[in-house]
């Protein structure tokens, strides 16, 4: 009994450290979920644009040769603007999952938090849950990060595109 209390003394420090660090990176993945809900209603603000754009080509009058190399490429760009919908909704639903484990890792840190006087061996059971916790929304987070990357630069091609069918009429 002596030497479990001895190694739970020792075990303290320890802990309260962790706790700072789970603390830490839970108020870093808070921001970078607010960065992804951002970027999410700046994908949905950019779809909408193309779209207008995409109606007000449509109304263009061109030549029939033309109009039909156009009508190809609205065809893609509609096609494109589907893939960002799925891309967009995608990112939405990472981006609940993220803010689903951040509110678990919140419960576990004030869990933590109202027990750090006592440390238990549920307690060490609830911090390595928390920590693995913490590890799988890591993933997450470089998942939504890689997707919204990738949204961006499909955005950014998309754009050049558009301004080159512009520059044609």
């Amino acid at each position: 009994m002596h030497e479990e209390l001895a190694f739970l003394s020792n075990q303290i420090p320890l802990h309260k450290n962790q706790l700072k660090s789970v603390t830490s990176e839970l108020n870093r993945r808070e921001n970078e979920s607010q960065q992804i809900t951002i970027d999410v209603k700046d994908l949905k603000t950019k779809i909408d644009e193309l779209k207008a754009k995409v109606r007000n080509l449509k109304r263009l009058i061109v030549p029939e040769e033309e109009g039909q190399e156009l009508q190809i490429q609205l065809n893609k760009i509609q096609e494109q603007i589907t893939e960002y919908e799925n891309q967009t909704r995608n990112a939405e639903s990472n981006l609940k999952t993220h803010i689903s484990d951040n509110n678990r890792l919140q419960e576990i840190l004030k869990l933590v938090e109202s027990a750090k006087d006592v440390l238990t061996s549920d307690f060490v059971d609830s911090f390595n849950n928390s920590v693995n916790n913490l590890l799988s929304a890591e993933t997450k987070i470089a998942s939504c990060e890689k997707e919204r990357v990738q949204l961006t630069q499909t955005n950014i091609q998309h754009q050049k595109n558009f301004r080159m069918l512009a520059g044609k009429n």
